[in-house]
């Protein structure tokens, strides 16, 4: 099982890889990943499952696009502020 550290190393490395990065690599991996799914809802192979998973595929690209970047500004406040009180 990872660690702490490795997991915190792996997140810091995708928080500060290139955007044209995480896109590319966040639609190398939604976007197949939508269309199976389409094709096992029975949809046509060449119409909407491909269709259905470029266009489902750019959604959930956006949704890791941001949600990569609030946790990112959200560490970095949290990092600037200190360790928490208690």
């Amino acid at each position: 099982m990872e660690s702490g550290s490795q997991r915190r190393r792996l997140l810091h490395w995708w928080e500060e890889c290139p955007i044209p990065v995480q896109l590319a690599v966040a639609a190398a991996v939604l976007v197949p990943v939508w269309t199976v799914i389409n094709l096992m809802l029975n949809q046509p192979l060449f119409w909407r499952a491909i269709i259905y998973g470029v266009f489902w595929g750019g959604l959930s690209v956006g949704a890791v696009f941001g949600a990569t970047r609030s946790e990112r500004s959200r560490r970095i406040e949290a990092d600037r502020q200190g360790p928490p009180h208690g």
